[in-house]
Order: structure tokens, then C-alpha cells, then sequence
């Protein structure tokens, strides 16, 4: 068999083997031997050099958080925590209330000090004494529970995030790197500078907070939409009859009976009070009812008081809730004078524990009770009494649901009504400014120059309404009367724009361009919108429009206020509350607070230490440290 030749690598190791061994024998012979001050100086040198290599590394280290990762200073059942996510959380939390105090609404926590060195308002269990410091802290603990535990149940049954969450994730990521930008850092130096998070925050773990915090929000999602699925109609309506005192309103006329003292000096004339009350209560009807009171403030000489009542109904008392009414705790008087009769008859009254009288007291029936019961129907009456007298009570709707309330999108463009004090003023100063006498060729003169204005001047246009029936593609509503109306030539301008939209693109955007150049009305920038407008906000015309019935987005039209004209764009309705959103949001919320304590039985959070805590005060230090610096010229 020939001999396999042998590789370039093999030739080469062989060659440097011989070199080697060569180079060792050369050093055997010309060997010196090391005094013990020789060999002690090369090993302290040796030492010193690598301190000073250690000491370089560690430094390089540290500024990449090296030295910080990997610090788990709890656990959330099997999941471990960070002390950067405690830090994150609390630096949030602590942001958060420090731009609120800068605006001026928080009296107790002052932005630009030391929140270790203020203390917390509320008690804080476990800790004495607690500072805000404290109380950020155990608020991120607290989220990061809640967090790891929602994470944990997203695992276990599938909830992942869909592409469009992943993007509202990376879009935070890209934020951040812009922000990073902006101050002159890269993204992941950035984090762990002063204006970031701390030396111990990574990119990575940045990046697992915003995830985490995603997932535990689509949990939250999930089971809110779960939960809301539960509560049907018919559902709410049970819960509504149910729990009535809850979720229930009643609306009542009230009026009080002052007791007299028929002179100066003498007791009040309770009985007289009484008696009138009782009258008062007999009232066939609510009608009867007003007339009544007003009689009896004119009996008083309340004249003015007593024509309110007529013409206002200020008896009235609307939609009032359980809770409102139960406050006061006034007891009927038919359940006084039962309570005191059998006071009367008890032979073991001495001997009656202070729990037997609570009891008793609380067995008794109030004006809340009353007006709440199911038997209750309009023009019912009670009677209670007063310090100084007797109220009386009347049912004007017995408990009630309460009416579905809106909030509404729209766009507007404002044509203003001429300031009519302007044009007075400028009246007047054309009269002080008028030559007291003409000669014959200068009146001739301005009669000529009159004609000629004339002549050249516009005819003032007829007004009429914009013909509808041109522009099929719109649905437009005018809701101004031509025979009645303030200024028809400016009603003619607001219709000019109208029309100057109707043969445009007719879309929101180009009806807010509109808005940003001819409306008077301070949102003209904003493109005249309005969002979210609560009923009973708006001048009544624009809010009639805005809410009438059938009303779609695309819809346009005008109408007439004391401000002006206003050329309107109907953009949506929203179910702002309404007896059944109130029911299911409550018991919504229930649901999930009660899911949540539940879960987190599961999940205890272990292992945070005392040194550890010490280390997030430190880094919640230097948070507020650098907003200090960077806010103390502007707040």
C-alpha cells in the first residue's frame, strides 16, 4: 500500500514541535536561577497588570448592564422578575403623577421633590410610615403580579397576539428608538441612560415588558368580552328589578313645614305643623300639590317664592338614586309614631342591649324605602319629621330606568352674526364726523357719486333656499325659516359655502378644510370639529340637528343660532350611558376583579428583598433626579 502523504497542517505542527523543543534546549543551557526579590517583583507586576485589565472590563461591563442582568429579585409563581421591571413600572407610575402635579392636580405630591422624601397620604400594608417612593414601588409590584399571572393564563389557553397587536408593540419599540435619537443616544444606550431606565435595562427586556404588557391586555380583552356576553337583555332586566336600589331612580316633589312659635320666645308649634302637613299629604293630585304649596307661601307673604313654584315646579326633585335619598335617613312618621307607642307598652325596655336598638332602628322604614317600594305610583304621599318641622313627600315617577344619554362627532363652519355694538359705534362716529353745512355744487356732487355707487353696486340677492333635489348624492337638512331669520343676505353666504362643498370631493376632510378657511368659531384650525359632545351642551338648534332622529355620518345642512349661521357635517352617535351599559360596565367590572383576586391566589409574589428595594429607590431616585433637571426652568 503507498504511503498516504502527509497534510500542510500536519507538516506545520510538526515543524513548530521542532521548533519548540530546539528553543528548550538553548534555554537549558544558558538557565539563570531567580533571587526570591526577582520572582516577587514579576508576580506583583503580574498582579497589577491584570487588575488593571479586570478593573478596564468591569468598567465596560457595567456600562452595558452586564453586571445587572440576570438579577431576579422575585418571583411571580414560576415566573421570575427583574429589578428593572419593578424599575420600569415604578418610573412610569411616578411620571405619571409627576406631570399631573405639574399641571396643578395633585395638592399632595409635589413633582420636582424627592418622592422618598415625601410622605404617602394613605396607609400601605406592611410598610410604616410609607413615602411615595413606597407607594410607586409597591403599585409596580402590584402590576407586575397581575401581569405575569395574566401572561401565565394567556399560555395556558392560547391567547397570543395577533399581527395587528405585534405592530402596536414594534411601533412602541420604533418610538423609543426615535426618542433615543432625538437625544443623541443609539436605542439600547439609551435605556440604560439617566433619561432611560438604568444600566440594568437591556434591549431585550424592554422589549419583554412591552410584549408582557400586551398579552396581559388581550387577556383582559378576552374575558371582558366573555364576561359582557353573559349579560343579556334579559339578563339586565332581571338584575335591574333585582337590585332596583342599586340601578333605579324615582323622581318626587318635596315641600317643608316649618314649625312657628306663636310668639316670641315660646316652643316651636309642631302640632300646627303637623296638621298642615298632613293637609298638604291629602293632595288629590301633583297639581293640587303646587297649588297647595303656593297657597301657603302666599299665606307667608313668600309672593315671589310662591309664583316660582307655580310656574317652575321647584318642588321637583328628578331622578334622584337610593343612595342620594338614604343619606338623610328621615323615618316616616307613621313608623315614629308606631316606634313610640311600643316603647310605651315595653315592660323590658331597661334591659333592651345596645344591639336590639340598632336593630330596631334600622328595621324602621325611610323615605328611601319608601319611594323605592314596589308598590309605589305617582301622586302617593308621606310624611317625615324634621329638627324644625315636617317634610312631605309626593311620587311624581316611581322607580324608574334611567333615559339612554348620547354623545356626538360633528364639523361645523361658523358664519357670525355682525357684533350689532360694532356697527352702532361706527353710526355714530359718521354722524360726529358729518360737515355741518354743504354747499349746492357738493351735494350735487355726492348725489352724482351716490348714483354711480349704485349703479355699480350688486343688487342685494333674493334668499332662497338651497334647492336639494340638485345634489343626489348629499343628504342635506337646512333648518332655517327665510321669513323669520336674523340676516337673510349672510344666511345666502353660509349657503355659498354649502353649495361650494356640495360640488367638491363632499368628504369630512375637505369639509374641514372648509371650516379652517371661512369659520368664525374658535376650533376653525381644528377643522371645526367637535368631538364627543355630551347632550345639553350645545345651544339647542345645533344639538336638535346633531341628535334628530335618523341622522347619518355624511349628513350636511344648516342652521340658525344666536351666534350665527352654522354650515353643519354630522360625523357619528354614540351611546354615551344608559341603564343597561351601566348594569353590564358594573358588572363587568365585577367580574373581572373578582376573576382577577382569584388568579392571583395562584400567583404570590416571593423573594423581594430588602436589599433589593433598595436598589429601585436608587434608580427611582435618579428618575426623578433627571425630570427635575430637565422640567425645573418650564414648571
Amino acid at each position: 500500500m503507498a504511503k498516504q502523504e502527509k497534510s500542510a497542517a500536519e507538516l506545520y505542527r510538526e515543524e513548530r514541535k521542532a521548533r519548540l523543543v530546539k528553543a528548550a534546549k538553548q534555554n537549558s543551557k544558558g538557565k539563570k536561577s531567580f533571587s526570591m526579590n526577582q520572582r516577587g517583583q514579576s508576580v506583583i507586576s503580574i498582579v497589577v497588570v491584570a487588575a488593571i485589565i479586570i478593573g478596564i472590563v468591569s468598567i465596560v461591563l457595567n456600562s452595558f448592564g452586564i453586571f445587572h442582568r440576570g438579577k431576579n429579585i422575585m418571583k411571580v409563581g414560576e415566573a421570575e422578575v427583574d429589578q428593572y421591571e419593578v424599575v420600569y413600572y415604578a418610573s412610569q407610575t411616578y411620571q405619571m403623577y409627576a406631570q399631573y402635579a405639574m399641571y396643578g392636580y395633585f395638592d399632595d405630591f409635589a413633582w420636582d421633590v424627592q418622592p422618598d422624601e415625601q410622605a404617602y397620604p394613605d396607609e400601605i400594608e406592611g410598610i410604616e410610615n410609607p413615602t411615595y417612593a413606597d407607594f410607586f414601588i409597591n403599585y409596580a409590584k402590584e402590576q407586575l403580579q397581575s401581569i405575569k399571572a395574566l401572561v401565565a393564563y394567556a399560555e395556558e389557553n392560547d391567547i397570543t397576539l395577533d399581527a395587528t397587536e405585534l405592530a402596536s408593540v414594534q411601533s412602541q419599540i420604533t418610538e423609543m428608538k426615535q426618542t433615543a435619537n432625538n437625544y443623541g443616544f443609539g436605542y439600547s444606550n439609551f435605556l440604560r441612560s439617566d433619561y432611560g431606565y438604568g444600566k440594568g435595562m437591556t434591549t431585550k427586556l424592554y422589549e419583554k415588558i412591552l410584549t408582557e404588557a400586551a398579552i396581559a391586555q388581550k387577556v383582559s380583552t378576552v374575558l371582558q368580552e366573555d364576561f359582557e356576553a353573559v349579560y343579556t337583555d334579559e339578563k339586565l332586566e332581571e338584575i335591574f328589578k333585582d337590585e332596583i336600589k342599586t340601578f333605579g331612580l324615582v323622581s318626587y316633589r318635596v315641600y317643608n313645614v316649618k314649625a312657628a312659635a306663636a310668639e316670641e320666645g315660646a316652643d316651636l308649634d309642631f302640632d300646627s305643623a303637623k296638621a298642615t302637613a298632613e293637609a298638604l299629604a291629602a293632595a288629590a293630585d301633583e297639581e293640587a300639590f303646587i297649588l297647595a304649596v303656593s297657597d301657603l307661601e302666599k299665606a307667608l307673604e313668600n309672593e315671589k317664592y310662591a309664583d316660582y313654584i307655580t310656574d317652575n315646579s321647584l318642588t321637583l326633585k328628578e331622578d334622584a338614586t337610593y343612595t342620594s335619598l338614604s343619606t338623610a335617613g328621615d323615618v316616616l312618621v307613621e313608623e315614629e309614631v308606631a316606634a313610640e307607642e311600643e316603647a310605651e307598652t315595653e315592660t323590658e325596655a331597661e334591659t333592651e342591649t345596645e344591639t336590639d336598638t340598632e336593630t330596631e332602628a334600622e328595621e324602621k322604614l325611610t323615605v328611601a324605602d319608601w319611594l323605592f317600594g314596589d308598590e309605589r305610583v305617582a301622586g302617593e304621599t308621606c310624611i317625615t319629621k324634621t329638627a324644625t318641622g315636617y317634610t312631605v313627600y309626593m311620587v311624581h315617577e316611581a322607580a324608574h330606568k334611567m333615559d339612554t344619554s348620547y354623545t356626538y362627532d360633528v364639523r361645523h363652519i361658523l358664519i357670525q352674526f355682525p357684533e350689532e355694538e360694532a356697527e352702532e359705534e361706527t353710526e355714530e362716529a359718521t354722524e360726529e364726523t358729518a360737515p355741518e353745512a354743504e354747499t349746492e355744487a357738493e351735494v350735487e356732487t355726492e348725489a352724482d357719486t351716490e348714483a354711480e355707487t349704485e349703479t355699480e353696486a350688486e343688487e342685494p340677492r333674493v334668499p332662497a333656499l338651497l334647492d336639494t333635489a340638485k345634489y343626489k348624492d348629499a343628504k342635506i337638512y337646512i333648518d332655517v325659516d327665510l321669513e323669520t331669520t336674523k340676516d337673510a343676505q349672510l344666511y345666502m353666504e353660509a349657503q355659498d359655502i354649502l353649495v361650494e362643498y356640495l360640488e367638491g370631493d363632499m368628504t369630512e376632510e375637505a369639509f374641514g378644510e372648509l371650516a379652517k378657511k371661512y369659520s368664525a368659531d374658535g376650533n376653525a384650525s381644528e377643522g371645526g370639529i367637535y368631538e364627543a359632545v355630551e347632550e345639553g351642551k350645545m345651544v339647542a338648534p345645533f344639538e336638535n340637528w346633531a341628535l334628530a332622529e335618523g341622522r347619518e355620518e355624511g349628513n350636511v345642512g344648516i342652521v340658525e343660532t344666536e351666534y350665527g349661521y352654522h354650515i353643519m357635517y354630522f360625523i357619528a352617535k354614540d351611546e354615551a350611558s344608559s341603564w343597561s351599559s351601566v348594569i353590564k360596565d358594573e358588572k363587568v367590572s365585577e367580574d373581572l376583579y373578582d376573576f382577577n383576586e382569584e388568579l392571583l391566589e395562584s400567583y404570590a409574589i416571593e423573594g423581594y428583598s430588602a436589599k433589593l428595594e433598595k436598589n429601585v429607590k436608587k434608580e427611582l431616585k435618579e428618575t426623578a433626579r433627571v425630570l427635575k433637571n430637565n422640567y425645573s426652568a418650564y414648571y
